[in-house]
């Protein structure tokens, strides 16, 4: 069973969102680096963490993957709100969902779909599953 914790902190006037590794022996946070908020891994005593994230923009609510080999995210750059994924070195970022603000991805059991919710222009709240490629977007409720 993987527990998951997803902590938030206020943390020197910033959010720090967190996931943990489905073995239990990692943790993905966000934190602000250079001024935009960064995801890092590191072991979850805190040794050995590493900036994972490598674009502009700020990265938050990083999301482990069942297979533990890739992290979702919400991401903000230029004014547009995105869920994206990549591997655990950063590489392979893509963006896979978009919306007026998108946020709090999450990972189907089998690793093959993403959750969401986004909060539209009219301030509805709808949840959303996408497939882990990208394609398939499906309304779940409004």
């Amino acid at each position: 069973m993987k527990y998951i914790f997803v902590l938030i902190f206020l943390f020197f006037n910033n959010f720090v969102f967190a996931d943990q590794s489905p073995d239990g022996n990692k943790i993905a946070y966000t934190l602000n680096s250079n001024g935009n908020s960064h995801i890092f891994i590191s072991n979850v005593d805190g040794t050995k963490s590493k900036q994972i994230s490598k674009e502009q923009g700020d990265y938050y609510n990083p999301a482990w993957s069942p297979l533990a080999d890739t992290i979702a995210f919400e991401k903000k750059e230029g004014g547009k709100s995105y869920i994206g994924v990549m591997d655990l070195d950063g590489n392979n970022e893509r963006m896979i969902a978009f919306g007026h603000i998108v946020e709090n991805p999450f990972w189907s059991k089998d690793g093959k779909q993403i959750f969401f919710s986004e909060i539209d222009k009219d301030g509805n709240i709808k949840l959303y599953k996408v497939d882990f490629t990208g394609y398939n977007l499906t309304l779940i409720s409004k």
